[in-house]
C-alpha cells in the first residue's frame, strides 16, 4: 500500500533557469489537462520550445507531477515516466547552467524507486546525484539545507538495508548540517 501525500523529500520547484517562458507556460497547460494535464504514461511526446528544443523547466514540471500521480496511484510505469522526465531535462540542459536542482530532483525521484522496489542500484545512483548536486551549493545557498536532508534519507537508506553504521553516522551528521542550515525557517520542523 502506498503512502500518503506525505513525503520524506523535498522537490526543488523552481525554474534554475529563470526562463518562465512560453515553454513552460506550454507545459503548465499540457499539467492542466486530463490527470493533472500530463499526457497518458505511453505517450512519448516530447515538452518543446518553439526553437524546437525540449525545456529542461518543462520537463522537470512533467517530472513532479508524475512523481505526485505515482504518489497517488503506487503505479511504477507512473514513477519510471517521472524518472525519463527528470533524466530529460538533465540531458537538454544548456551547458553551463546550473545543474543541481535537475540532479536534486532526479535523485529523490531514484529514492523513490528504490523505495517501490527496492533496487539498490537505484538507490546507490540516487546517492550519487544528490552528491552531485551538493557539491554544485555554495556553503551559504539556503537550499543546501534541502539537499543535504534528502542525501541523509538515501544514506540512512543504504545503512538501513546494508547495515553499515558508518552509512548511518553520515546521514546523522548530514541531518544536524540541514538542521544548522534550515536556522529558524518553516523547513526546519521537517
Amino acid at each position: 500500500m502506498r503512502r500518503p501525500a506525505a513525503r520524506t523529500l523535498s522537490l526543488v520547484v523552481r525554474s534554475v533557469t529563470g526562463r518562465r517562458s512560453a515553454c513552460l507556460r506550454s507545459a503548465r497547460k499540457r499539467l492542466d489537462r486530463g490527470f493533472a494535464g500530463v499526457p497518458p504514461v505511453a505517450d512519448d511526446t516530447p515538452v518543446t520550445c518553439s526553437r524546437g528544443d525540449e525545456d529542461p523547466d518543462a520537463l522537470t514540471e512533467i517530472g513532479h507531477a508524475r512523481l505526485d500521480e505515482f504518489g497517488e496511484t503506487g503505479d511504477e510505469r507512473v514513477l519510471a515516466a517521472a524518472v525519463a522526465a527528470y533524466e530529460r531535462a538533465i540531458e537538454v540542459l544548456p551547458p553551463g547552467e546550473e545543474q543541481w536542482t535537475f540532479l536534486s530532483n532526479l535523485g529523490n525521484a531514484l529514492r523513490e524507486v528504490y523505495e517501490a522496489s527496492r533496487d539498490r542500484t537505484a538507490l546507490d545512483r540516487a546517492a550519487d546525484l544528490l552528491e552531485r548536486a551538493l557539491h554544485g551549493l555554495s556553503s551559504e545557498d539556503a537550499d543546501r539545507a534541502v539537499v543535504l536532508d534528502n542525501l541523509a534519507l538515501v544514506l540512512r537508506d543504504r545503512s538501513g538495508d546494508l547495515g553499515y553504521l558508518d552509512e548511518l553516522r553520515k546521514a546523522a551528521e548530514l541531518h544536524r548540517d540541514a538542521l544548522a542550515a534550515y536556522g529558524d525557517g518553516p523547513e526546519r520542523a521537517r
